[in-house]
């Protein structure tokens, strides 16, 4: 059973949302400079699936997903999100932030 992203978002309380992380790009990086680190997840619109990840930098792993030769590398082609980025492309995913923190955290 999937859920919908409007009620998924309502379920929680995320700190930013970016409901086109293909479109939303150039503003995601705008507001997560180098030294940003976190807790985000990816929310499939198609399948109702998401995806929690964290970084000590979320301009370099947004990057890093948005980077084709970074997906398929040997080493990454394999993970779960990689390869659903693949499979449903970026625009078919929001990004949403749980939570700053700090890089010790």
């Amino acid at each position: 059973m999937s859920i919908s992203f409007s009620a998924f978002i309502e379920s929680m309380n995320f700190v930013k949302i970016y409901s086109n992380f293909y479109e939303d790009r150039s503003l995601i990086r705008k507001n997560h400079k180098e030294g940003v680190s976190g807790i985000y997840l990816f929310f499939n619109h198609i399948t109702g699936s998401f995806y929690v990840g964290s970084s000590r930098s979320i301009y370099g792993r947004i990057n890093n997903y948005l980077n084709p030769s970074y997906l398929l590398t040997h080493a990454n082609k394999n993970q779960p999100i990689c390869k659903a980025f693949l499979k449903y492309g970026h625009s078919n995913f929001a990004f949403l932030i749980i939570e700053y923190c700090s890089i010790s955290d």
